[in-house]
């Protein structure tokens, strides 16, 4: 890993953040938001897609290197955005807020997916729209992943995960 830009640099430790429901995430009375765990690549390109906070782990740093990222250089291959598929209440968003700030900003953006907009993500090689595809499935099903390059009603049905998912629900199909 080498270069990665960061918005802020936070003085808090992750062991005073409060716990929540989520294994890879802690709280931030302070920012009222959620701070992401983060060690691979595609968790940390992912994070900065969604705006949200990490704490990079020691797993995501070469011991002795410099304290910083850089993404590798791959071709882009898919282009991908989300829809909110139904109706989702106010409580909904305020939780929804936490995880996904960069979504649920509480201004146009947030209008644009009530509206049922697709909204753009950008382009990412397989395994970080698979990745999405991962975190959407199981932290916000209300929202559903799309290939932002073809028909917003397509959705990414053939990724790996939502394919295991179905076979887990679903053995016989």
């Amino acid at each position: 890993m080498s270069h990665c830009d960061l918005a802020f640099v936070c003085d808090k430790r992750l062991n005073d953040l409060a716990p929540t429901d989520r294994m890879d995430a802690r709280y931030c009375s302070d920012c009222n938001k959620h701070v992401f765990m983060v060690s691979t690549d595609e968790e940390i390109t992912m994070a900065k897609v969604l705006r949200r906070c990490v704490a990079i782990t020691l797993g995501a740093l070469d011991v002795g290197g410099p304290l910083e990222y850089r993404a590798p250089d791959v071709p882009a291959l898919h282009a991908v955005g989300v829809r909110l598929v139904e109706r989702i209440t106010d409580d909904r968003v305020a939780e929804l807020r936490l995880s996904f700030p960069g979504l649920f900003d509480g201004a146009e953006t947030e209008s644009r997916l009530r509206d049922r907009a697709l909204i753009p993500l950008g382009k990412f090689e397989e395994g970080i729209a698979i990745l999405l595809d991962k975190e959407f499935c199981t932290s916000a099903p209300e929202l559903l992943i799309l290939e932002a390059d073809e028909e917003a009603e397509q959705m990414l049905a053939s990724s790996w995960y939502r394919a295991r998912l179905r076979n887990l629900l679903d053995p016989d199909a």
